[in-house]
């Protein structure tokens, strides 16, 4: 049963491995197999996104007596859960109550910088990014490292509206050339605002992205030991 669960781990059917492993814990008499099978069952409900399950899960396990090896591997866990739902503080906590690790075992230490990482993930304002391009066109997008993008925003507005002056200047309300390029300069301005805060989600969110990217990659780990 245990080795059946194993196999629709690692075929990513996590649902179906956790029947199995549930069996397994039920139906075995040697304590290594059922200690065993009760790992690799809450490894398939954390896999399997059932938080409440899972939780319940790492908590009865708590109250039990495991091998050293065993209780590191359910502090990975819990840690790989707080750090998938981005609960930096949570992940950070459990890993730093692990006083004895395994010989070798270099996890603990990937996993705590995973932590450390989160809690310190660059975020910038995309309101302040908005506003910057707000006053001056383009100065959003440089506030995030995209020079040549806020160079070119701040051209285009500049230069549609110097187009504009110099259409109303030379034939006053009237001048066809003054509104097109008014309004090509308006146009312009909104979207360059628009444009910088959009930036500024872009910028925050690829370190995200990067991080959950990491620690998607520790799970797949998880589910090979």
């Amino acid at each position: 049963l245990y080795n059946i669960g194993r196999c629709y781990l690692r075929a990513s059917q996590p649902f179906n491995a956790s029947d199995f492993f549930e069996r397994a814990i039920d139906e075995a008499h040697r304590k290594t197999i059922r200690d065993s099978a009760r790992i690799a069952y809450a490894t398939s409900l954390l896999l399997a996104e059932q938080d409440s399950r899972f939780l319940e899960t790492i908590n009865q396990f708590k109250k039990s007596q495991l091998s050293p090896p065993l209780s590191a591997q359910l502090k990975k866990m819990e840690s790989l859960f707080y750090l998938r739902k981005q609960q930096w503080d949570d992940a950070f906590r459990v890993l730093s109550s692990s006083d004895t690790l395994p010989p070798g075992d270099v996890t603990f230490s990937q996993l705590m910088e995973l932590a450390r990482r989160g809690k310190h993930l660059p975020r910038k304002s995309p309101l302040l990014g908005g506003l910057l391009s707000a006053i001056l066109p383009g100065s959003g997008k440089m506030y995030v490292g995209r020079i040549s993008d806020g160079l070119y925003s701040l051209f285009l507005v500049s230069g549609t509206a110097w187009l504009s002056y110099e259409g109303f200047r030379d034939r006053g309300i009237s001048s066809g050339k003054g509104w097109l390029f008014g309004s090509l300069a308006a146009f312009f301005y909104t979207g360059n605002v628009y444009g910088s805060v959009t930036a500024v989600r872009q910028y925050n969110h690829q370190f995200r992205k990067k991080l959950s990217d990491e620690v998607a990659i520790q799970l797949n780990l998880l589910v090979n030991l």
